[in-house]
């Protein structure tokens, strides 16, 4: 299986917004999680902003922390 570098990008924006949603979080209660603004993770569900590494990591860690 051949995966094209253009794709991991929309391919994460779709995990976001699926493991928000199994999570119950709205992007505002996500946002609040990983100290980002809400605007910004509707920008990255969206495919419009690409976040640094950093942010990648605080959402990451937003999403999986209970």
């Amino acid at each position: 299986m051949t995966i094209s570098v253009q794709q991991i990008p929309h391919d994460l924006t779709l995990v976001v917004r699926t493991l928000r949603a199994a999570r119950g979080l709205t992007q505002y209660k996500l946002g609040r999680r990983a100290k980002l603004p809400q605007t910004t993770i509707s920008m990255v569900e969206r495919g419009v902003y690409r976040p640094t590494l950093s942010e990648w990591a605080k959402i990451w860690n937003a999403l999986t922390s209970e």
